[in-house]
């Protein structure tokens, strides 16, 4: 792990996050203030329905907060155009989700190159090649070498979820977000993509920011926050 120092790479200050149901206002975030610093592993704790997936997504630009702001390097995204928060998910953000997200007619392989062909990306202007080697040899990294032809249904939820992760890689993303990685994965299976996700941090220096209900996260990082019914109750540093 990294130690803090500087200014912060992410942070929210002020977050507040609304929806409208009916004629009903929900409050799903209220007030957030983090710091998120570079090379730092975050674990964001709470219950369901506490606001930590709400949080995630406005910390990634995927949503705007209804108030306050979201800086990245000291950079407002909340006022940023639609076209440069594309931009930023698409390079310097990496997205990894609870159900994987993998499309059913492509491949290991081709599911990981999905986000080198969108518009915005920075790794479009490479040759195929490149970003083919580029992709199997991220898949044997995380020890799908012999997998990389396969179709999700014919995965593992273990290897589905190391394809999600090499996917959210491929653009070498400075930032790492992961909303509830094992959450649908058994004890030991969830056992090993957590220790993938630090090996990643170690290896890589990466900062990466993880939303769950999965206490045992805690008990391996530095910084832990803990967040109830949209507030941050604790946030503890070692």
């Amino acid at each position: 792990m990294t130690e803090t120092s500087g200014n912060p790479i992410l942070s929210a200050k002020d977050v507040c996050k609304e929806y409208k149901i009916g004629k009903t206002l929900l409050r799903v975030l209220n007030g957030i203030n983090l710091d998120i610093h570079e090379g730092e592993v975050v674990i964001v704790l709470g219950a369901s329905g506490a606001g930590k997936s709400t949080l995630l997504h406005t910390l990634g630009m995927l949503d705007t907060p209804t108030s306050g702001s979201v800086y990245l390097k000291g950079e407002n995204l909340s006022i940023a155009k639609q076209s440069e928060l594309a931009a930023k998910r698409n390079s310097v953000f990496g997205f990894v989700f609870q159900f994987y997200y993998l499309l059913p007619d492509f491949n290991a392989l081709e599911n990981v190159l999905m986000p080198c062909l969108i518009g915005n990306s920075v790794y479009k202007a490479k040759s195929k090649r490149e970003n083919t080697e580029k992709a199997i040899e991220l898949l044997q990294r995380v020890g799908l070498g012999n997998r990389i032809h396969h179709r999700p249904d014919e995965l593992s939820g273990g290897e589905k979820q190391r394809v999600a992760i090499v996917r959210a890689l491929i653009n070498d993303p400075e930032i790492l977000l992961c909303d509830e990685p094992t959450g649908n994965l058994d004890t030991h299976t969830g056992r090993e993509i957590q220790e993938l996700i630090w090996e990643l941090n170690d290896r890589t220096k990466k900062t990466v920011v993880i939303v769950t209900h999965d206490e045992r996260f805690a008990k391996s990082t530095e910084c832990v926050v803990r967040i109830a019914d949209g507030k941050i109750v604790n946030c503890a540093r070692n």
